[in-house]
């Protein structure tokens, strides 16, 4: 995928430059502030020649012919990218990065030079599943505020989209180390981290305009937020073990006094390449106490995964978000 950003951006004569990371920066034209979009390059699926595209209407399925069923296409977030790079091709002034590992917890965005953003009007990531999700909030760490929400909120209301509060991607690593205000937003791949994932080229476009009209509606000033962090509303429960989120991300988090003095289990001791079995019996899906998310029986770790708030459902509802 860097690869063929390159090649797009070679072809439309675009500069760009790359970091130690091998993040990609592009800066279009020459303006006091620019509109900013970012994706990231990564996805979770393993590379397989065998796959093809097949489309049924406006969507889009990969397969594998060897095995003759459905495989994920990496619409997570190859559909981030197009956006991208479609709004970077449209206007005179833009500015696009195109981060690294983010699915392995934000490396990219971890490690990007932040001032990039300094001249920012606002910064919009394509980086959720569905059609209706505007995201202002991730965890307690506050993206946007109503100086762009009255804005933009006619636009949100015409394409449909409500303000929820979502899962870890790099607009909330920006938001941490920079005052512009950015937002995540549905874009039209369904089911990701799974082979049952797809992409409806319908709700693609739609994003598409959609991130164009809020462009066209926030030129005029560089939004700013300084109040970011809102206090958790909720408390961890007596763990006994913890398949750690925060060890997992250790990059990026530093565990509470009281998460590190319990027992830490990798997450990775638990994967293989073994198809693990559970009881049939059991629901494949469950609704996530904390954020009301649809949550997914996960047989690695014989629970359920909240994909928005990057949530475990232990037996006795014990939360890692």
């Amino acid at each position: 995928m860097s690869r063929t950003i390159k090649e797009i951006l070679n072809h439309y004569n675009l500069s760009y430059t790359t970091d130690k990371v091998g993040n990609i920066y592009c800066t279009k034209g020459n303006a006091d502030l620019y509109p900013t979009m970012v994706a990231h390059i990564d996805t979770v699926h393993d590379i397989n020649d065998n796959v093809v595209i097949q489309t049924i209407g406006t969507k889009y399925y990969a397969f594998d012919k060897v095995k003759m069923q459905q495989y994920g296409i990496g619409g997570d977030d190859k559909v981030g990218i197009f956006i991208t790079i479609m709004c970077l091709l449209h206007y005179d002034n833009f500015k696009a990065v195109f981060f690294v590992d983010e699915e392995v917890g934000c490396i990219g965005s971890s490690a990007a030079d932040h001032s990039f953003f300094n001249n920012s009007t606002i910064v919009l990531q394509c980086d959720r599943r569905g059609d209706t999700d505007f995201v202002t909030k991730i965890a307690n760490v506050v993206l946007c505020n109503d100086d762009l929400l009255n804005v933009i909120r006619p636009i949100l209301t015409h394409y449909e989209r409500k303000e929820v509060t979502g899962g870890l991607t790099d607009v909330k690593t920006i938001a941490m180390h920079n005052d512009v205000q950015v937002a995540n937003m549905s874009c039209g791949y369904y089911n990701p981290h799974t082979d049952y994932e797809y992409i409806d080229m319908w709700d693609v476009y739609d994003t598409l305009a959609m991130c164009k009209e809020i462009f066209d509606a926030t030129s005029h000033k560089r939004f700013t937020i300084t109040d970011r962090i809102e206090a958790y509303s909720w408390t961890f429960n007596q763990p006994n073990t913890y398949y750690n989120y925060y060890n997992y991300n250790r990059h990026l988090y530093k565990p509470s006094q009281s998460l590190q003095n319990n027992p830490i289990k990798d997450i990775n001791d638990d994967f293989d390449d073994d198809i693990i079995d559970f009881d049939s019996d059991i629901p494949t899906e469950s609704t996530c106490k904390l954020c009301n998310a649809i949550t997914h029986l996960d047989p690695y770790l014989d629970d359920y995964y909240c994909y928005d708030c990057q949530a475990y459902d232990y037996e006795t509802i014990k939360y890692i978000s």
